[in-house]
């Protein structure tokens, strides 16, 4: 049996914990930072050098909250355009409802709601991202854009996949995940491998 592949997106790439549905995948890495020591260096908004339907999966986990809205069409165009036919493209953001529940019910803006990879992670930190607060700090890991569970639904079926699993993390509350199947047929996989992993919204 072929071994299936996924290409995983993003910063911290070697860092991060995958989720266990992808135990005995393939895993290529890619970044736009080269000192993240990942298998492929590029700019996700234009994957050229990586053929169509390559992958069984592309893995895009805090991602896409990078971006400005009028990118995303073109970063989900492209995670679709290197998944196979059957494949999926997973997105895992920062839940905005969550959030803002938390500090609404009396949570500190700067005070840590749980602890990641990175360290303390607060409410500002989910809604603007890790940036410093002097003048002269960088905004490279500034949040552009928010997502509701009716958003992160909207971007991914224009770009053509279908959702089928869009919920919060078990793992992670403040997390919003979404599985986006590209084509119905010759899936690559059992969709009920993947329920544990999320809490469904209807």
């Amino acid at each position: 049996m072929e071994t299936r592949s996924f290409l995983h997106v993003g910063a911290d790439c070697g860092q991060q914990p995958l989720p266990s549905h992808y135990r005995g995948w393939q895993c290529v890495s890619f970044d736009i930072n080269p000192c993240q020591d990942a298998d492929m260096v590029g700019d996700v908004r234009n994957m050229a050098p990586i053929a169509d339907e390559v992958y069984d999966a592309v893995y895009l986990c805090h991602i896409l909250n990078y971006f400005h809205p009028w990118e995303l069409p073109q970063v989900l165009s492209e995670a679709a355009r290197i998944t196979k036919n059957g494949g999926f493209v997973e997105a895992r953001v920062p839940h905005l409802e969550e959030v803002c529940r938390a500090v609404l019910d009396g949570h500190p803006m700067d005070a840590p709601l749980y602890r990641g990879h990175q360290g303390p992670i607060t409410p500002q930190n989910l809604i603007h991202g890790r940036i410093g607060r002097t003048r002269n700090s960088s905004t490279i890991m500034a949040h552009r854009t928010s997502f509701t569970p009716g958003l992160l639904r909207l971007e991914l079926q224009g770009a053509g996949l279908k959702v089928e699993l869009l919920g919060k993390c078990s793992d992670q509350r403040y997390d919003l995940f979404a599985i986006g199947r590209k084509s119905e047929t010759q899936a690559v996989d059992p969709i009920d491998e993947l329920l544990s992993a999320v809490t469904p919204i209807a």
